[in-house]
């Protein structure tokens, strides 16, 4: 296990983006606590899946209820956010690029970052750090330049400095994942498996900046063919950044021929509190709940969690929408 981050990074720098690895390792036993964060390493790659000899098990309840538990939560995470990683992989089909980026294509002027290959980005939106020594009570992590927000907690981080996190050394059940300020992480209820999983709903959490874009492109095809090779998917891009005191969120026109199973988002911005919403120039009253979304008007709340403050709004997929925060507040500023 120990081996694997350095032999993903080389194979990603020599421009293959989908590299794998027998989870689990091909042969001999590990131990409950060996696999547990195996998996957790696992999920956070370019392929997912376990393998071994034919001798040899890797489901997870052959290594206790802790190595179980530890693993079902990885699993889950990964599969919540498939509509994250399919858009990624349509990325990768355009331009090489995987879900898996090492620090330093993304980090170019940082001299830490070309030294470390036991982090990594996972997408736009996430660093992954996952735990591989055993036994370890801590962990340290470094954090390139930027803001960050550490997924489990909410507790927010200043860049370009490492940090030593307290791991679980009992249950083995945190995988040290940060959010980047400037971006929008996608994710769904995660299903028994892939065939299962068709939403009619996509969580779109927005983490904004005052000064950078976030971007995200909902993309979705048939899952099959090579049919998106002539236009049947569905593409829509989402955006959103500051202008003055409010906050911008524009979703665009969609492209393609394909008919999706999703039929709303619901956008979560977080950080920000505001005093009105505008929709295509309209101002939206504020309710106490989130309505359904049919072809009229977004329905928007105010809300906290973990993150503190955020703003939610279920508009229609498949529609363009112009959405205008005003008087919008980020991080109590």
């Amino acid at each position: 296990m120990a081996q694997q981050p350095v032999r993903m990074i080389a194979t990603l720098n020599l421009g293959e983006p989908h590299w794998s690895m027998d989870t689990g390792g091909f042969r001999g036993n590990p131990t409950s606590e060996e696999y547990a964060r195996w998996i957790e390493f696992a999920a956070f790659t370019p392929i997912f899946r376990v393998h071994a000899r034919l001798d040899q098990k890797r489901q997870p309840w052959i290594f206790g209820p802790l190595a179980e538990a530890a693993a079902t939560k990885a699993m889950r995470l990964r599969y919540s956010l498939l509509p994250y990683i399919y858009s990624a992989e349509r990325k990768t089909s355009e331009t090489g690029i995987g879900i898996v980026r090492p620090l330093e294509w993304v980090f170019p002027d940082d001299p830490v970052a070309s030294t470390l290959s036991d982090e990594w980005m996972f997408g736009d939106a996430l660093l992954v750090a996952p735990i591989l020594d055993l036994k370890a009570k801590t962990r340290e992590v470094y954090l390139p330049v930027g803001h960050w927000t550490e997924f489990e907690t909410g507790k927010a981080f200043a860049g370009g400095t490492t940090i030593e996190l307290d791991t679980d050394a009992k249950a083995w059940t945190d995988i040290p994942l940060f959010v980047r300020e400037g971006s929008m992480l996608a994710s769904e209820a995660p299903g028994d498996d892939t065939d299962a999983m068709h939403p009619e709903e996509i969580t779109v959490d927005i983490f904004p900046s005052r000064t950078v874009t976030a971007n995200w492109t909902m993309y979705d095809d048939d899952g099959k063919t090579y049919d998106y090779e002539k236009g049947l998917y569905f593409k829509q891009d989402l955006s959103a950044g500051f202008r003055g005191k409010s906050l911008v969120i524009d979703v665009k026109p969609p492209k393609g021929t394909y008919t999706t199973c999703v039929r709303s988002y619901m956008i979560r911005v977080h950080g920000v509190k505001a005093n009105s919403l505008e929709w295509n120039k309209r101002e939206v009253t504020k309710h106490g709940s989130l309505g359904s979304v049919g072809t009229s008007a977004p329905s928007w709340v105010e809300a906290r969690d973990r993150f503190g403050a955020r703003v939610d709004i279920r508009v229609n997929a498949g529609y363009a929408h112009h959405i205008e925060l005003q008087g919008a507040v980020f991080n109590g500023k």
